[in-house]
């Protein structure tokens, strides 16, 4: 077991480097295969959360519908991009979606749709240049 944890970090960078190539390569292909269109703010759900110092607080998380090219009507899930919506309800917002599944959805800003994709590769490419410098 401990050979396994050894191996697994020693590899942890060319690991990190081929997980950000997968998924930039697959959010290319999704880019591909969207469709742009507005979804607008449906409502707003609030969420107590506890904090670890006993206290909570309150988080509002935005419920964004849009209707794909079919007329069928999907949720967009913004997670934490909530925070750069107005969060007022009938407003609109871009969304970009995969065009056969519907239910795979982003705001469309290039920061959302691209951040995962590119801090995991870059994440790779600098602990791969750490490794071998």
């Amino acid at each position: 077991m401990e050979k396994v944890l050894i191996y697994t970090l020693l590899c942890l960078p060319e690991i990190l480097l081929t997980i950000g190539i997968y998924t930039f390569i697959r959010r290319i292909f999704f880019i591909r295969n969207s469709i742009k269109t507005l979804g607008e703010i449906s409502g707003v759900q609030e969420h107590k959360i506890s904090s670890t110092r006993g206290t909570q607080r309150t988080v509002y998380y935005s419920d964004v519908h849009f209707n794909d090219e079919s007329g069928g009507r999907h949720k967009c899930i913004v997670g934490f991009a909530n925070r750069f919506l107005s969060r007022r309800v009938g407003d609109k917002v871009p969304i970009v979606y995969d065009k056969n599944k519907p239910q795979r959805s982003f705001l469309n800003y290039r920061f959302m749709v691209w951040i995962t994709p590119v801090s995991i590769l870059v994440v790779g490419i600098l602990s791969l240049y750490l490794k071998y410098k």
